[in-house]
Order: C-alpha cells, then structure tokens, then sequence
C-alpha cells in the first residue's frame, strides 16, 4: 500500500480517485560515442496507422546538379592530405593483418589498437581495402562512423560520392569529415545539391552532416551556415543551432557559449541556441546559471532561459530551483517557468512536489506548476493527475491538462476512462481528443 499525497488532503493510504503516488521516474540516457555524435536520417515515415513504414535497404540516392569527373577530382585535391603522412604507408598485407586482428581480438584495448593503425595509415589510394576490414560493422559504430569521417577529411567528394554505390548510410559521416577539413569545398558541393523528387530526406541528411563538420572545425563558419539555411525558411535551423551550441559549450565551457548565444541574431534560430546553453549551463553549475538568467530577465531571452534552468535544476534540486524563481520579479510569461521546474522537481520526488504545491497560493504559477507536474506524473498515475488537473483555476489551462491526463487514463484503462468522461464535464472537442481523435 503506497503512501499518496492528494490535492485537498495531505497524505492518505490506499487508491482513491485523488491521490499522488510517491514514486520516481525512469530516463533513458543518451547514448553518445566516439566523435560525440551519431549523423542519422530523418525519422522513417508512419503509416496511416501511426506504425512505422517499412524501411527500404536501398542505398542512399542523391540527385545531383551535374557534377563532371573534373569538378569532383578538383574538390577531392583541395581537400587530400594523408593521416600517415609522417608516418609508415600501410600495404595490402599489413591492412589484412590488422583488419583481422580488429574482427577477430576479443581485449577490447588490443582490438581498438588495431582500428587505429589502420586509421593512421589512411591514404586515399588504400581507403577502400581499409573500408573492407570494417565493411561488416553496422552503419551507427563508433568505428565505422570514424573511419569515414576519416576518409572524408582526406578524400573530400570523392570519397563521399563513394556511398552512391554502398548500401550502408555512410556519407553523412564521411561529408561531415570533409567538411571539417574544407569548409569552403563541402559547402560549395552541398549547395550544388538537387533536392530530388523521391527522396526529399537526402539533402536533409546530409546538411545535418555538414552541421557538425562545420562546427567541428569553426563554430562561427556552422553557424553562419545554419542562419542562412533559417533565412531560406528551412524549419530545422533552430535544432541545428542547438547542435552547434553543443559544440561551443564542449569546445569553450559554458560561460563563453552563454556569449557567443547571446550575439548572434534574434530569431527563433538563437532562441534554440539558448535553450540549449541554457540546458547545459545548468546541468554544470546551476546557481551561476541563474545568476546569467537573472541579468535576462525582462526579454523573451529572460523567459526561455529561466525556463530551461528551472527545469534542469529542479532535477537536482526542486525546492531550490522553485525558491529561485520566487526570488524573481513576476513578469509576463515568467509563470510558464512553474511548469517547466515541477515537471522537472516531479521526475525527481513526486512527493516532495505536491507537498510543496498543496501549500502554494492560488496564482498562475501555481496553475502552470500544477499542470507540470501532471505532464510529468500522468503516465504513472493518471487519477492523481486528473485529481490535480482539475484544481487548476484558469478554465483553458484546466481543460488542456485534464485532457492530457485523461489521454493516458484511457491508455490505462479505457472503461473506466469512459465512466470518468461521463460526468468530467469536459467540452466535446476536448473528449475527442482524450480518444486521439479531433472534432
């Protein structure tokens, strides 16, 4: 028998229609290797049914503006240089033996020794027969991700263009390294790109991989890129900043970032940008990332920014990150950040929340507080969070979160949702929704 905090009573046993159930919550962590970053399509398409479409195993098709063999040789020669230049030139032999020790070597530090021998003697004329020896690797390893970014630092176009005739996804990587050693050249290449009639996610692959080629090298020349492609009206050029804000703060720490954010031009392209700083300066240091957001607030910089700490430090520390915000001056928008600090604060203590919110006044914040935590809470008790939901006193507020509430309630049990929806008194359009339908 669980110990539960409701809205109206402050603790209760058993499972009553309004009640809090104390549990945590689980995340699943990102996975990150190697270079620091996986280069993917975008997600596959879904069906009418919402199930994912069958993915094809064709390989990856980029029509091109016509590109001739000089064109592509020259943009090679601008960008070749050899990773064994100081050093000994692998012959057919010696990759075979070291491609066999990299298959075969079960200690992971001989095996990985072995990958970098052949990754030191990396020319352009024996890039393929070392692309042989990690042919059998899936296309998201760490070491077949490296290789290519590799080859593509020192064969420019033409060892992307090798991945028209591979059946992996190997060019995003391999374009990424160009563009890391020749951002002129890869740039100049990718703009001479066709979108294509049949394959419309192409281009967008590979522009992410320009993305972080770029800001492996010069994270001025990626975001300039990024800002052009937001000009254009591409609609991933905010996501794409975030991915070059990564870059700043892990190359410069983040108090440089917060800084280079802060000049670029406003938009919602740098409004990404500071999101994403802000997410990572307060996962490093929280207290001086509010002290950064404090000298913000006022302008809608001030808003996003106070939201992303609150939450990422209401992970750490609920109490300290709500007690922050009420420090602050209550401006316009100031109160969505309640939602995002109890969504946090609720994926760390639950319990420790909703105790903390049965003692708030009523008040915006404490609406938009309340509707953060049954964002968070809804899927692991969906009364509870019907039970808070409907203490939320701004009527538009209200129904948005009890529709979201009685979303995962009919996830959970679909008659009893039923009974429930009978006498909520929620309006047609809004019972719709709780059946993933739209009026």
């Amino acid at each position: 028998m669980s110990i539960v905090l409701t809205p109206d009573r402050p603790y209760s046993c058993g499972m009553s229609r309004k009640h809090l159930v104390t549990t945590g919550w689980l995340f699943l962590s990102a996975l990150t290797f190697g270079l620091g970053w996986i280069v993917k399509p975008a997600s596959p398409p879904t069906d009418a049914d919402g199930s994912a479409a069958t993915p094809t195993s064709a390989p990856l098709a980029i029509p091109l503006s016509p590109l001739t063999a000089t064109k592509r040789s020259s943009h090679a020669a601008d960008a070749e240089t050899s990773l064994s230049a100081t050093g000994h030139r692998l012959g057919r032999a010696e990759i075979e033996e070291l491609g066999r020790q990299f298959k075969t070597e079960l200690d992971p530090i001989a095996r990985r020794a072995a990958f970098g021998k052949l990754l030191e003697g990396l020319t352009t004329e024996n890039a393929a027969e070392i692309r042989a020896q990690i042919a059998h690797l899936p296309d998201s390893s760490p070491e077949f991700m490296e290789f290519h970014y590799a080859w593509g630092k020192i064969g420019g176009v033409d060892a992307v263009m090798n991945g028209m005739d591979t059946r992996e996804r190997d060019m995003g990587a391999t374009l990424a390294g160009w563009a890391s050693a020749n951002p002129a050249a890869a740039k100049a290449w990718f703009e001479s790109l066709e979108q294509g009639g049949d394959t419309p996610d192409n281009k967008g692959y590979l522009r992410e991989a320009m993305v972080h080629g770029l800001a492996n090298t010069n994270p001025e020349i990626a975001s300039a890129f990024v800002l052009e492609l937001a000009a254009s009206g591409d609609k991933d050029a905010g996501r794409l900043l975030a991915v070059v804000a990564s870059k700043v703060i892990q190359s410069r720490g983040v108090v440089a970032a917060a800084a280079w954010a802060e000049n670029l031009p406003e938009g919602e392209t740098r409004n990404s940008a500071m999101s994403q700083v802000a997410h990572d300066y307060a996962r490093s240091d929280p207290a001086q990332a509010a002290a950064w957001a404090s000298q913000l607030i006022g302008t809608d910089d001030g808003r996003r920014v106070v939201s992303a700490i609150s939450r990422e430090w209401a992970n750490r520390d609920g109490a300290a990150a709500v007690g922050w915000l009420q420090s602050l001056d209550d401006g316009p928008g100031m109160s969505k950040a309640y939602y995002s600090a109890f969504e946090g604060w609720a994926a760390k203590d639950p319990l420790a929340a909703s105790t903390y919110l049965v003692d708030m006044a009523q008040s915006p914040a404490r609406d938009q507080a309340i509707n953060g935590l049954v964002s968070r809470h809804r899927w692991e008790d969906p009364l509870a969070a019907i039970a808070w939901a409907g203490q939320i006193t701004d009527p538009e507020t209200r129904v948005d979160s009890l529709v979201r509430a009685g979303q995962a309630y009919f996830r959970r049990d679909p008659g009893a949702a039923n009974t429930w929806l009978a006498t909520s008194g929620l309006p047609a359009d809004a019972q719709l929704k709780i059946f993933g339908k739209r009026p």
